[in-house]
């Protein structure tokens, strides 16, 4: 397989709850840079404060891990994911008192290939990420085909 990049965030999202707390507790956790956290229902902002129309249609925070894309050969993603997840299992109750109440929790991956590539999610790896109710969205960034009119 061909190397790739990648990087990806933690985030969650409930339709009601206010994300106050468990924005400030997972903050504290190694690793954890916090960014953005809004409320259902507050009107809505531009990263920088600038007022926009309407408001949010839910409650929502995020954490990133890296400050630019980070290269498998050094660390798959997979290894990066267990990480980060090992960390979350720390605070496994807070996160299944919030998927009980009706939140939802993923990792939002961005992944670069330059040609074929690939990476193995353990069963293992899967049980936890499921057992946190924790989720996966991928969002898969192919190479620039233009030259070869694709």
């Amino acid at each position: 397989m061909h190397p790739y990049s990648y990087n990806f965030s933690f985030r969650l999202r409930h339709s009601t709850q206010d994300l106050s707390s468990i924005f400030d507790k997972l903050s504290k956790l190694p690793g954890f840079i916090p960014k953005r956290i809004w409320k259902a229902d507050e009107l809505r902002k531009t990263p920088e404060g600038q007022e926009l129309e309407g408001s949010y249609t839910d409650s929502y925070c995020y954490f990133d891990f890296f400050n630019d894309p980070q290269d498998s050969k050094e660390k798959d993603l997979s290894d990066a994911i267990k990480e980060v997840t090992d960390k979350l299992a720390l605070e496994k109750n807070i996160l299944t008192e919030f998927g009980a109440s009706g939140g939802t929790s993923a990792f939002f991956i961005g992944w670069y290939l330059v040609a074929n590539s690939g990476d193995i999610f353990s069963s293992e790896l899967l049980q936890q990420l499921a057992d946190l109710k924790i989720g996966l969205e991928f969002d898969i960034y192919p190479p620039d085909n233009k030259e070869n009119g694709n």
